[in-house]
């Protein structure tokens, strides 16, 4: 038994003229790869001259301070030398420093006598001065009426005074003081007699 036929459905179909004038679609292009960053290549002369200039540098700080250490230890070495001949040239110095004192003393005695060898007396202090310069060794020069200094004067003796104005004024030298030429610190005090203010008493 034959099938019965079923109608065809109508097809639309597009005129060639509109395929024709429909635009192809346009192609995007891709994006070009950016090129990759070529780091500089170091030059060897330059890296080679960069640590030379570095290892003279280094050498001259380490010449530097070699040099002040030397020189340290050399003025140290020259320090504790001088020490140690000032030690041992202590007790000479005392008993020059005594004569000095001694000469001083019977040159002025002699003047108040009115004798002759009060200036071979002066000359005899005058060349023991000397002699202690030879040393290196100065006088600090005490005197009578300077104002008392503990630092550079031992007070032996005290005279008293009504005038305020002596008070702690040196009286009269004993024995001269002497130091060492730019020493901080005296090496031999003078010793001396000094002042002391005392009121009258009124009643």
């Amino acid at each position: 038994m034959d099938e019965p036929l079923v109608p065809l459905q109508p097809v639309a179909v597009q005129p060639l003229e509109s395929l024709a004038t429909t635009p192809a679609p346009t192609p995007v292009p891709a994006p070009e790869p950016e090129p990759e960053a070529v780091a500089p290549q170091p030059d060897p002369l330059i890296e080679a001259v960069a640590a030379i200039v570095a290892q003279t540098a280094r050498f001259h700080e380490r010449s530097a301070a070699q040099e002040d250490t030397i020189r340290h230890l050399h003025a140290r070495v020259e320090e504790l030398q001088a020490d140690q001949v000032r030690t041992l040239l202590k007790p000479v110095i005392q008993r020059m420093a005594a004569l000095h004192a001694q000469s001083g003393e019977a040159a002025d005695r002699a003047k108040e006598a009115g004798e002759s060898a009060e200036r071979d007396l002066a000359y005899f202090a005058v060349a023991l001065e000397d002699a202690l310069g030879l040393l290196d060794i100065e006088s600090i020069g005490a005197a009578t009426g300077q104002m008392f200094d503990a630092s550079r004067h031992h007070a032996v003796q005290v005279a008293a005074t009504d005038q305020p104005e002596l008070d702690r004024t040196i009286f009269r030298v004993l024995r001269q003081g002497f130091t060492y030429s730019g020493a901080e610190r005296v090496l031999l005090p003078a010793q001396v007699v000094i002042h002391r203010h005392e009121p009258v008493d009124a009643s």
